[in-house]
């Protein structure tokens, strides 16, 4: 499989709001949080709400660290090369991480956010079970691997301050929901 073989995924705004709106109830956090406007806030500031979307990420390169310290990075590499370092989709769902939570099938799947959108909620949930009791550790644990990385990375607060906002901004959304469902 190929980039040319994948339909294009790009999903409209209201295919975004049906997806996460019919899977929101999937996500269980030990802290309170509106999981619609969470699903969506992620996925703006990782692509744009629902644009066609993989990026590489060298630290799942060949030279990087997470690479150096996963067999399973390397099997895979094995098989699909490079591909195996990008984040894909709508929330930008780290291959390997897809995989880890059972996810089996080609890289390039996880853009369609239908594939991915389980993957990431199960992240977001053991993130969750991990430690990240808030909305910023959350977004530091999804950005920065871990709850922690908050108070250490510069870049990650920057991320936790821009998804703040997101989140925010997404209240919004939520209200015409309800006022469309009832």
């Amino acid at each position: 499989m190929d980039v040319k073989q994948v339909r294009n995924p790009m999903h409209s705004r209201s295919e975004m709001y049906r997806m996460v709106h019919e899977n929101a109830h999937l996500l269980k956090l030990p802290f309170e949080h509106d999981a619609r406007r969470l699903l969506l806030a992620f996925s703006e500031l990782e692509s744009s709400v629902g644009k066609f979307n993989f990026r590489y990420e060298p630290a799942y390169g060949l030279q990087g660290l997470y690479y150096r310290r996963s067999s399973l990075l390397k099997e895979r590499y094995e098989e699909f090369g490079p591909m195996v370092a990008m984040s894909y989709g709508p929330w930008q769902i780290m291959y390997i991480v897809a995989v880890e939570h059972g996810f089996s099938g080609h890289p390039l799947e996880l853009t369609d956010g239908n594939v991915s959108l389980p993957y990431v909620i199960e992240k977001m949930n053991r993130d969750g079970r991990r430690g990240a009791v808030s909305l910023r550790m959350l977004a530091s644990a999804y950005n920065g691997g871990n709850p922690s990385a908050l108070f250490r990375n510069e870049a990650v607060q920057k991320y936790v301050n821009k998804l703040e906002a997101a989140y925010d901004r997404w209240k919004q959304i939520n209200i015409e929901w309800e006022k469309f469902n009832s």
